[in-house]
């Protein structure tokens, strides 16, 4: 619920000082409409740029979506739905600012919303999908407070949906649909960046280059208050004692364990980023622990599903590995597939590196369908992260060349992608 609070809090903040900016110009008034219109605008754009700031973490979790609905027929579309929905969000929170076709705007978003609420709701029946992915991974919200958040949203929308009469323009004649198809380009371009011609800008991903693979690990607990109860033989008296003085009543005889106890949290415990990180061998052991000591530089080829992968990043990954062999560079491989199947994978492309059967969700944490990772010391810190897999195909194809540290220093990788 702090999480709900914080964004709508943020967002009247907007809404107000968008109110005011709109009012010093256009004089609309201080209104109950028009700040509440201008505050739901506001969370619409938030929510937007920060999902354009990742849109492939959107469409993983538009995937997850699908995936649960039984929609399986449309999870390799996920990458066009979420920037699609990406941009008519963006474009939708500003056009209900700007006040363009205000029936038309108010009525998408109508649908919007009822659409989310349907997902969430269900989500948080079923319980499949963990965090809605409404905020990227910015923020992290339960199913229930994705529920709760849209049942807001909607009650704001018919607020807005009764009140449209006292909705004014910004702009008249074609001057909003010019400045709407504007920004549209704008925020297309923006999600491309992110995903297509350059990395994300922020990278709030747990294996994002940089930030430490264990320490995402540690899992710190509540801080918990533990209480018994105890009944006084003469008085009756029930008094609930800390942990501190447990032995004191215990050894009384003048007091009575009644049995009962109960756990006050003083202190919310942090649970782990990271999760689900676990790599097993053949035989079935963890081999999660022994591949995070090692000390020295290492490659991480991580790919969802093999079979499917693109062939051409893996005859690049075979040139890897003979670098990696030349310089003495240890090389793992992740994958969801069974061994039977990496088996035949590895002998089809000639490679000897060791392959470790990983959840999928590990991969699709990642980000990246196939993908290498070039880990420092202590395989704590990824340093480079490189895509491998082929770009969907209504995407201009695209070439790109990367260095690979060893010793603390660049050396020019030997080929290019």
């Amino acid at each position: 619920m702090e999480d709900i609070i914080k964004i709508f809090g943020g967002s009247l903040i907007a809404g107000i000082i968008i109110t005011a900016l709109i009012n010093q110009f256009k004089q609309h008034g201080f209104g109950v409409v028009n700040i509440i219109k201008n505050t739901f605008g506001a969370l619409f754009l938030f929510s937007a740029i920060v999902k354009a700031i990742d849109p492939t973490g959107t469409a993983i979790k538009m995937g997850e979506y699908f995936e649960e609905l039984h929609l399986l027929f449309m999870e390799p579309f996920s990458l066009t739905f979420s920037v699609i929905m990406i941009v008519m969000e963006f474009l939708l929170g500003l056009a209900l600012i700007l006040g363009w076709r205000k029936k038309l705007t108010l009525w998408l978003l109508i649908l919007m919303n009822v659409f989310f609420t349907f997902l969430t709701g269900y989500t948080t029946v079923t319980g499949k999908v963990t965090d809605c992915g409404c905020f990227g991974d910015f923020i992290k919200q339960t199913p229930m407070e994705s529920f709760i958040k849209d049942l807001i949203l909607l009650t704001l929308l018919l607020i807005i949906f009764l009140g449209r009469k006292k909705i004014k323009e910004v702009f008249i004649d074609s001057k909003g649909m010019i400045l709407l198809g504007i920004v549209g380009l704008g925020c297309l371009y923006f999600n491309f960046s992110n995903f297509y011609f350059d990395k994300p800008i922020v990278d709030f991903r747990p294996y994002a280059v940089g930030k430490d693979i264990n320490a995402q690990r540690v899992e710190i607990a509540d801080k918990l208050d533990y209480g018994f109860k105890f009944k006084n033989t003469s008085s009756g008296e029930v008094k609930r004692v800390g942990m501190s003085d447990y032995a004191k009543f215990k050894e009384d005889v003048a007091w009575e364990f009644t049995g009962e106890q109960d756990n006050i949290v003083l202190e919310k415990g942090i649970p782990a980023t990271i999760s689900n990180y676990a790599a097993f061998n053949k035989d079935g052991d963890e081999m999660t622990d022994e591949l995070l000591m090692d000390e020295a530089y290492s490659i991480w080829v991580l790919s969802k599903n093999v079979t499917k992968s693109y062939n051409d990043a893996w005859s690049k990954i075979a040139t890897l590995e003979k670098y990696a062999q030349e310089n003495n560079i240890r090389m793992y491989a992740f994958t969801s597939n069974v061994f039977e199947e990496s088996d035949k994978f590895k002998a089809k492309h000639n490679l000897s590196f060791p392959f470790y059967e990983a959840d999928e969700t590990l991969i699709k944490t990642c980000r990246l369908s196939t993908c290498v990772f070039i880990l420092g010391t202590h395989l704590q810190k990824p340093e480079k992260a490189y895509e491998l897999q082929k770009r969907p195909d209504w995407i201009i194809p695209f070439v790109i060349s990367f260095h690979y540290p060893i010793f603390r220093r660049w050396v020019p990788f030997p080929f290019t992608l």
